[in-house]
């Protein structure tokens, strides 16, 4: 079992450009996903943020409260529109 990756599938009702900018831009992902980024992603760069909390959903913005300043860093993967 690989541990270094999360996946999850769900049906999203928006249009196919908005989800991929919702994913590809750091801000937009940050704003989702309760991430501050410090730039852009870039493929193959290794990425590193802060906790911050999502605007998106108040429930999961609870429950990421307590661990809002946190530092974290990612490697952003080739990914294909």
């Amino acid at each position: 079992m690989n541990t270094d990756r999360i996946e999850k599938k769900i049906l999203l009702r928006a249009p196919r450009k908005r989800v991929w900018r919702a994913l590809s831009d750091s801000t937009e992902f940050g704003t989702w996903f309760g991430m501050k980024f410090d730039g852009p992603f870039t493929p193959g760069a290794s990425m590193r943020g802060v906790i911050v909390g999502t605007t998106v959903n108040a429930e999961v913005a609870k429950a990421q409260k307590q661990h809002e300043g946190l530092p974290f860093e990612i490697t952003i993967e080739q990914m294909e529109p």
